[in-house]
């Protein structure tokens, strides 16, 4: 499974309990437009060296590990807090 459809699966179980999702932007899923970077444990697109997010697989982690999610912060971006 990708890092995007786990994400999907997770806002899945959200929804049936109620809670706020996480929000993120994506749209091709194909490793070529961008929109779905974020910061994966401390590292632009996760893990993985040359992968965007939307191509990052969970095999790229172990199992039980802890995974923090942040939003991609750029000079300029409105997220980064400039």
């Amino acid at each position: 499974m990708s890092f995007l459809e786990m994400l999907d699966v997770v806002n899945e179980g959200l929804i049936r309990k109620g809670e706020d999702t996480i929000t993120y932007d994506h749209d091709c899923r194909e490793g070529i437009c961008g929109t779905c970077s974020m910061v994966i444990n401390g590292r632009p697109h996760g893990p993985k060296e040359r992968t965007t997010t939307c191509q990052l697989h969970m095999r790229s982690f172990k199992d039980g590990d802890s995974i923090t999610i942040e939003p991609w912060r750029a000079e300029g971006s409105p997220s980064s807090g400039t």
